[in-house]
């Protein structure tokens, strides 16, 4: 994905009510590191609950980033190598999109082959 650009994700059906998911983005990419760039990413929510329409930012080509602030940012390291970041975050029930933005001021581009994969996960009390 080349830098200032999108990827969306086909829908997302969380219908098990799993309350989290782990996020595991691998990349490398091309370009400088610039300190405070990186990958932005929003939970695009269903709007009626049966994956019928989705709130801003689903449309477009491929997607337009919303008014509200990214539900997480995965940071560049400066080091330019390949990178693995782990994260968990609240999952929405029901359908959702992914929307990642190339977020940097140098250029910086991801080269193919990047993944995101999830695993959900209900957390034990």
């Amino acid at each position: 994905m080349s830098n200032n650009t999108t990827w969306l994700s086909s829908y997302i059906q969380n219908t098990s009510n799993w309350m989290m998911i782990r996020l595991t983005f691998y990349f490398t990419g091309g370009g400088s590191y610039v300190a405070g760039t990186g990958v932005q990413m929003w939970w695009l929510k269903d709007i009626d609950g049966a994956g019928g329409g989705y709130e801003d930012g689903a449309t477009g080509s491929p997607g337009l980033t919303p008014g509200r602030a990214p539900d997480y940012f995965f940071p560049y390291e400066n080091d330019g190598s390949a990178q693995t970041q782990i994260v968990e975050l609240p999952w929405p029930v029901g359908y959702s999109k992914i929307l990642l933005y190339v977020n940097s001021t140098s250029g910086y581009t991801l080269s193919a082959g990047w993944t995101l994969k999830g695993l959900p996960f209900t957390p034990q009390q």
